[in-house]
């Protein structure tokens, strides 16, 4: 019968049963008037009916079997005796439940990521289908964006896509009708962006095609829902009303669906603008829609049904060729990529870095999962030895070897589900505990970290199999029963040597895996020792920074100028405060501006008189206080004005690849082609500005003073050990001067560079998360080494006892038992190192600083599992050798 009819039935059970039981009923009534009308008497007639019936109870039965569901009764007999035994055994069911809850704790966080990162489909229509373009050039070595020209010929020639928008995202000021201005993020998009992607409005409209991309086009805005509802308490007429944006009006024509956070999956966004109004918008970047060297959009596609992500690339990479040839200058050394969006998170930056950590991290879990199922199984094979009588008894009454296997598999599956919800609640806790590892930064971050249908149905999946995979090979070791000899010799004949094998075998794969996962933890530590030994070029301590923008306050660049000179003046006269600088870019911070440079005569070995660059724009202070030592001539200084000779300090590596041999000052550059021709005053020492494992790369400094208006970055070196300190001070000088001005990014450089991408967060969160896998996975490593000593111990009582009585003294007992069970522990060290060095390998090519063997790491590992796991064979062991041998003979 179809099962889904058998459940059916199971649960009409008893009206089923009553009904059967009437027509039973009638049945023989009809059979005894029968007979009565014959000539019987009623008792003749009664027995006579039953004879012909048959026996009743067995009729039911049968008839109950071809109903079929009796496998769901005995599943219900089978769950009651499994809550009766775990019920006997509650320190037996605490530790298992616990040993599992661990395992699927750790599996739980890693899928809760994996599925935020990978699995989640984006809020857009359609989303196994989008795809994100970008360009590669030699110069960087992470993907890029497009520029807005390169997005229009990329629309126009691309066939398998048949939406392509562009975005980007952009800081700004909004106020409305009440209050003062409010810092947010908003993106800029081409028109045509809501409507092709299929977004539609909660109210009034969203942008359309008609509201231009050109300069100069309506200045309208569509508020992200979670904006409206907190910044308009969604308020409906707020549509057709006019908010300043920046201090300039636009007209807010609609909202945005409450799902819709953005066409980045990662960023949540509280408003979108038309690419047209972008001069309004920042008067300062209007020009950013139509220069072909300026990739900072984001282009997003769906392809056409029937495309592949093949054919996409293909076809980009021939449009690329095309653009190249159009346009070689602002192309060169291009490259095209198409991936898909789902791969592109949380920043196409690092999406191919980040499945490898991921793979790495989803083994390690694994292992620690492995480990937990190995421990519970050892304890499973003791447990089923101590009821070897009880099963025995069971099998000589008629019990089937495979309702014994069910039986002792559903004991474990009840237990593996109470695990599936501590392991539930403990991932849960490990999950806040994870989220100090996320970036720090001004642009919100659209992370929707609460469990869905996904991380519900993957506990339960987890926790089945968890139960199946420790159950299993106990179960079908426990039900292989010889009645003669077990009834013959007692339970003792059960414990063959075999069972003994299997629990030795369970052990060296729980330390196998405990060093492996060790190992892991300790090469991220040592990567992230040495990381921390880089020099920097800077000095990162006792450093506070904070970001205001003037721009959006409506300042012009001579104001602006006036602000920040008073601003440090301000600063440098407070006691506590060592120096005081500004910036557009610090180190290791998310932004980064790099350019091509055109040194004057450059040196043949320059292919095409070329160099790639980055550049700063700094204040007068900045160098010196951010601890950058300078080779020769000066810094950037008082001196160095708008309408004074443009000069810039550059680094070791700019000058000894543009004049190798000759000295830097003096010599010229031009920032871009054509552009103006800037003199060399200084030459400082390399730093890093982007990565820790980046080599020496090319940069320079120009004054703040000589490039338009920028949001910038404070820099104050304090002379106290927390620079934190002296937030509220330096928040004060700032409100002195304009107490309207909103401030973010308020943090030191230590924290900046301990919560960057870039810098020191993958490391951190890698050396956590492996030290935690380690840890769990160490821990039950010992509980189950120490679980099978000690049974060891137990099984050998008699031989202890007779050892003892012949003259073995109590610590050649004790080294006899913690002997064998190192061995146990060599074989696994010698087992897992073989793939320790294969994992070592691997890491040594994406940690940085590690070497294919790292002896300290190595060594510091098989050490402390060595000294683990002699104290837990010791215990047991010194509990043995303390036994009287005549009690002890006595008892046996």
């Amino acid at each position: 019968m179809n099962p889904f009819k058998q459940l059916r039935a199971y649960w009409r059970k008893r009206k089923l049963d009553a009904e059967m039981a009437q027509e039973m009923r009638v049945h023989l009534e009809m059979s005894e008037e029968r007979k009565r009308a014959a000539g019987m008497t009623s008792e003749e007639a009664r027995y006579a009916a039953l004879r012909e019936f048959g026996n009743v109870p067995s009729v039911q039965e049968r008839a109950r079997d071809a109903r079929g569901g009796r496998w769901l009764d005995e599943l219900r007999q089978d769950v009651r005796s499994a809550l009766r035994q775990i019920a006997k055994s509650p320190g037996y069911a605490i530790v298992v439940v616990l040993t599992l809850a661990f395992g699927i704790a750790v599996n739980n966080v890693l899928f809760g990521v994996v599925n935020m990162f990978f699995l989640r489909p984006s809020s857009l229509p359609a989303a196994e289908r989008l795809v994100v373009v970008l360009h590669r050039t030699d110069m960087m070595k992470m993907p890029i964006g497009l520029s807005y020209p390169d997005f229009r010929d990329y629309r126009a020639r691309l066939r398998s896509v048949d939406a392509l928008v562009a975005s980007t995202p952009m800081a700004a000021n909004v106020s409305a009708d009440e209050g003062g201005p409010q810092r947010t993020w908003l993106e800029v998009v081409s028109p045509n962006a809501f409507t092709a992607l299929d977004i539609a409005p909660t109210a009034g409209r969203t942008l359309l095609p008609s509201d231009g991309e050109a300069r100069g086009s309506a200045p309208v805005v569509v508020l992200a829902h979670d904006y409206w509802q907190t910044r308009f308490g969604g308020d409906p007429s707020v549509v057709g009303r006019t908010v300043r944006l920046n201090g300039q009006p636009f007209t807010v024509v609609g909202v945005a669906q409450a799902q819709f956070h953005g066409f980045h999956s990662m960023l949540a966004m509280s408003a979108w603008v038309p690419v047209g109004a972008i001069d309004r918008l920042r008067p300062s970047m209007a020009d950013v829609a139509e220069w072909r060297g300026a990739p900072a959009w984001r282009v997003t596609g769906r392809m056409k049904p029937g495309a592949t992500l093949d054919g996409v690339r293909s076809e980009a990479a021939v449009v690329l060729e095309q653009l190249v040839k159009e346009y070689p200058s602002e192309h060169r050394n291009y490259r095209s990529t198409v991936m898909l969006e789902s791969r592109a998170r949380p920043d196409p930056s690092v999406a191919e870095l980040l499945p490898v950590f991921i793979a790495l991290f989803v083994g390690l879990v694994v292992l620690v999962l492995f480990t937990a199922c190995a421990n519970v199984a050892n304890l499973m094979i003791a447990r089923a030895a101590s009821r070897q009588r009880e099963l025995t008894v069971r099998a000589a009454l008629g019990a089937s070897r495979g309702r014994l296997i069910r039986q002792l598999l559903v004991e474990s599956l009840v237990l593996a589900g109470f695990a599936g919800l501590a392991g539930w609640f403990l991932g849960n806790l490990m999950g806040f505990a994870m989220q100090r590892f996320s970036p720090q930064g001004d642009m919100p971050i659209a992370v929707d970290g609460r469990p869905g249908w996904e991380g519900y149905a993957f506990v339960a999946g987890i926790s089945l199999a968890a139960g199946l995979a420790s159950g299993l090979l106990p179960a079908l070791r426990a039900s292989r029963i010889d009645l003669v000899a077990q009834l013959k010799c007692g339970p003792e004949a059960a414990l063959g040597g075999g069972r003994h094998r299997l629990r030795d075998l369970l052990v060296i794969g729980q330390v196998t895996m405990s060093l492996i996962v060790l190992i892991c933890g300790g090469l991220f530590l040592q990567s992230l020792r040495r990381v921390q030994s880089v020099e920097l070029g800077f000095r990162p301590e006792r450093l506070l920074m904070l970001s205001y923008d003037l721009s959006l306050q409506g300042y012009g660049d001579e104001r602006g100028q006036v602000f920040n000179r008073e601003l440090l003046a301000r600063l440098r006269g407070l006691p506590g405060i060592e120096a005081a600088g500004l910036t557009s870019h610090m180190p290791f911070d998310n932004q980064i501006n790099g350019r091509e440079a055109y040194p004057e005569n450059p040196p043949p070995q320059l292919k095409d008189g070329v160099v790639s660059v980055k550049i700063s724009m700094v204040s007068p202070g900045f160098i010196e206080g951010l601890g950058i030592r300078l080779r020769r001539g000066r810094t950037i200084d008082e001196t160095d004005r708008a309408n004074s000779p443009r000069v810039a300090v550059v680094n070791a590596a700019m000058a000894e690849v543009c004049w190798p041999g000759q000295d830097a000052i003096g010599k010229r550059f031009r920032p871009w082609k054509d552009g103006p021709w800037i003199e060399v005053v200084g030459v400082t020492e390399n730093s890093k500005y982007m990565m820790l494992s980046e080599p020496p790369s090319p940069a320079f400094f120009v004054p703040l003073t000589q490039e338009p208006l920028a949001p910038v970055t404070l820099t104050v070196r304090t002379t106290g050990r927390e620079p934190a300190a002296e937030a509220k001070r330096v928040r004060a000088e700032l409100a002195a001067l304009d107490p309207q001005l909103p401030v973010y990014d308020v943090r030191t450089m230590e924290d900046l560079m301990g919560s960057s991408v870039f810098a020191l967060l993958p490391l951190r969160m890698g050396m956590t998360v492996a030290a935690i896998q380690g840890g769990i996975t160490l821990l039950l490593s010992v509980m189950g080494l120490y679980a099978v000593v000690a049974f060891g111990v137990a099984q050998r009582t008699r031989e202890i006892g007779i050892r003892m009585a012949l003259g073995a003294d109590a610590r050649r007992v004790v080294r006899l038992l913690v002997r064998e069970g190192m061995r146990l522990t060599a074989i696994a060290v010698v087992m897992g190192l073989l793939v320790a060095t294969l994992l070592g390998l691997g890491l040594s090519k994406v940690l940085f600083g590690l070497a294919p063997m790292e002896p300290v790491v190595f060594g510091s590992v098989i050490g402390l599992l060595l000294g683990t796991t002699a104290l837990a064979c010791w215990a047991p062991a010194r509990r043995a050798a303390r036994v009287d041998p005549a009690v002890t003979l006595r008892s046996e």
